[in-house]
């Protein structure tokens, strides 16, 4: 299931658009986030995909299962009820980052395997690269799944700022371990452009959940810190 949040008031206008959501066919309109009060103003977004969450799997479905959190999001904003959806990960995260089906994308083939020779192509343009070329700061914290054959293929290369994760999926939650190697990385390009890999060991032993929670609430509050008469809005993918 996916949400959209934001950090302002915001109203939503329909319009066609090159960019497809994840559940929406590329030829209908997307909606677009459009700033009330101070019309020049770029909100914040936060894009947060749930993973492998099932249809009832949430509070305002009338479930047992309490998610408080979800309900006022669905309750506050757009609950989007026809989804076309691919059913593997990594055919889902291209779609996401591309805005592009998956045949298109080559991900009919499957999810990407470790030591796979292949990925999301680098010459589709993402989404994190969208909100970059218009003044955004972009983070993303969890999986990527969408390619690691060569570092031009990783999310720092693909359009954000940082990214704290797995670049595979179906990992241990404790131990981060994919095929007996550790599967967890925090990345960002240092001041000089290089990129910083930074494998995890230290968080061996952690619940990932707590980690990915932990990492974004971090970031999102200490968002501009840096240069606070200069805050840039941000895109953020939990």
């Amino acid at each position: 299931m996916l949400y959209i949040t934001h950090f302002n008031k915001l109203r939503l206008k329909m319009v066609h658009s090159f960019w497809p959501s994840l559940f929406v066919i590329s030829c209908l309109p997307i909606v677009e986030l459009i700033e009330v009060t101070k019309p020049r103003t770029k909100p914040n977004v936060v894009f947060i995909v749930s993973d492998d969450q099932g249809y009832g799997d949430v509070g305002f479905r009338d479930s047992d299962i309490q998610t408080p959190n979800i309900d006022s999001l669905a309750r506050e904003g757009v609950v989007l009820e026809n989804h076309y959806v691919q059913p593997t990960c990594s055919a889902s995260r291209a779609t996401l980052m591309s805005g592009r089906y998956v045949t298109r994308t080559q991900f009919w083939q499957g999810n990407i395997k470790p030591n796979a020779a292949w990925g999301l192509r680098l010459n589709e343009t993402t989404i994190a690269e969208m909100f970059k070329r218009n003044g955004y700061s972009t983070y993303a914290v969890g999986k990527w799944h969408v390619g690691m054959y060569t570092y031009a293929h990783t999310p720092v290369s693909r359009g954000f700022d940082y990214f704290y994760g797995l670049y595979l999926g179906s990992q241990g939650y404790y131990s981060h371990l994919k095929n007996r190697q550790i599967d967890f990385r925090e990345n960002y390009r240092a001041n000089d452009g290089s990129l910083i890999d930074s494998i995890r060991f230290q968080d061996t032993g952690m619940y990932s959940t707590d980690l990915f929670t932990d990492k974004a609430i971090e970031k999102l509050s200490s968002h501009g810190e840096s240069q606070p008469n200069e805050r840039k809005p941000f895109f953020f993918i939990p």
